[in-house]
């Protein structure tokens, strides 16, 4: 299929008669408001022409006290970054699976760290309530006051006392202010997720497309790993979910000329993100299977976590854990990647990491060489996002081949206080057939099986 059919953000071309957004409501006649709920939408209005690539999520939310009352100020409490809200996410293109993800907000906050510039923080970002945390804390304030209690404020002298003794609070925590602003005294807020977020068969394909079935399926968490709070004893109230999709009307012209394309079968292929867990690990050393599919692997991301982290409201599960971690690598069939270990050294003292630093920013083409530069800096890297990278892409003869084995092989400093985990974002080539006229779409295996 020829570029002609590219929408690429210019709607008011000669090719268009409308170009106009569309509401489709989720499967049920009304949200059902509870934990691990699964949401549908089908879309199947096969004579329209649809831009995905520029589809959004709406999902209306609410904090609520367990007893249904609202939150006050008194509450501190809101999301964590990106919400968490969903533990899984799947795209069925014709009943046929294009793309299924385990914690996709776990991947987009990864993704998002490698990806995203403040700029783009600004814009689109501040509407998906992504607001990255700058401390592992619930500290919204950003000076604090380290004077004697109850200091009058009566004179000029009392007055300097007290702003000589105003500091500005190192554990503030800017993402959690930020997201605290907009749940605060239960508000009832929107966040818009584009799907292309989700599902990256969607962010690579950027056609108008017609005479297919569209379903997607969302899979809500728990109230425990969405919030971030003080205490216990809050909850989630999803309000809505609706999913806005633009619509294209051609003109008589383009549709003639052009028509016989989509009669045609072709191929498509992209790079997509699959995420699984190893979890209850104790041990000071050790290795893991990461396991792979009948696809090509482009590159992995390791992100080690405490176990604690996940099901606790008082922990935040979108900040990782370096674990005094000193020496990683992976195994691809029996082939070393790195050929020398990531040797590290987490403490304060040393921050000795740069190398893997320069990896995980680079994964994204962000680096500090680039226009924007990158999302999060040296310091925060080490003490918040540890995010291993590890580019099997630069190896091919390794991973293009008609079988994959991959391990991880890590170190630690000492053991561990507690249990912990490895996620892997695993971010495989994917290749798909497809004919719209014919209503056909099937997947297509990139290794030589």
């Amino acid at each position: 299929m020829t570029d002609i059919w590219k929408i690429s953000n210019n709607y008011k071309d000669a090719r268009f008669k409308k170009y106009e957004y569309q509401e489709h409501n989720e499967q049920s006649v009304n949200i059902r408001d509870l934990d691990n709920t699964n949401y549908e939408f089908i879309i199947q209005d096969q004579n329209d022409y649809i831009h995905y690539n520029q589809g959004y999520l709406c999902v209306q939310l609410q904090i609520l006290k367990n007893d249904g009352t609202n939150i006050t100020a008194a509450d501190n409490v809101t999301f964590v970054n990106t919400g968490n809200l969903f533990t899984k996410a799947e795209l069925r293109i014709n009943n046929v699976t294009a793309e299924y993800v385990d914690n996709p907000d776990l991947a987009r906050q990864v993704l998002g760290l490698a990806n995203f510039t403040e700029d783009y923080l600004k814009g689109e970002a501040s509407n998906m309530l992504y607001y990255p945390d700058t401390s592992d804390t619930t500290q919204k304030y950003q000076n604090v006051y380290i004077g004697v209690a109850d200091q009058k404020l009566d004179t000029v002298e009392n007055i300097n006392k007290f702003l000589k003794n105003v500091r500005y609070n190192t554990n503030y925590n800017d993402g959690f202010a930020k997201r605290s602003v907009i749940s605060k005294n239960s508000n009832i807020f929107k966040i818009w997720i584009p799907l292309r977020h989700y599902f990256a068969f969607l962010n690579t394909y950027d056609n108008a497309m017609s005479q297919l079935v569209f379903r997607f399926t969302f899979t809500r968490n728990t109230s425990e790993n969405m919030l971030i709070a003080d205490d216990g004893g809050y909850k989630v109230s999803f309000k809505d979910l609706t999913m806005w999709l633009p619509h294209v009307i051609f003109t008589d012209e383009f549709e003639v000329k052009y028509l016989p394309e989509i009669q045609q079968t072709f191929s498509l292929d992209w790079t997509t993100f699959r995420l699984f867990q190893v979890n209850n690990l104790i041990s000071k050393t050790g290795s893991c299977i990461v396991n792979t599919a009948l696809d090509r692997v482009e590159g992995v991301y390791v992100i080690p976590q405490l176990d604690n982290r996940s099901n606790n409201i008082k922990k935040n599960n979108m900040i990782f854990d370096n674990l005094n971690i000193t020496q990683a690598h992976v195994r691809a069939n029996n082939q070393k990647y790195p050929d020398e270990d990531y040797n590290t050294d987490f403490s304060m003292t040393t921050q000795n990491y740069n190398r893997q630093y320069k990896d995980f920013l680079a994964s994204g083409l962000n680096t500090n060489n680039s226009l924007h530069g990158p999302l999060i800096d040296y310091l925060s890297y080490g003490s918040l996002y540890p995010i291993f990278y590890f580019d099997t892409s630069a190896h091919s003869y390794i991973t293009n081949i008609n079988s994959i084995k991959l391990e991880f092989f890590w170190q630690l400093k000492e053991y561990p206080a507690s249990s912990y985990r490895f996620y892997f974002v695993v971010l495989e080539k994917r290749r798909a057939e497809l004919n719209m006229s014919k209503h056909h779409f099937k997947m297509l295996q990139t290794l030589n099986v």
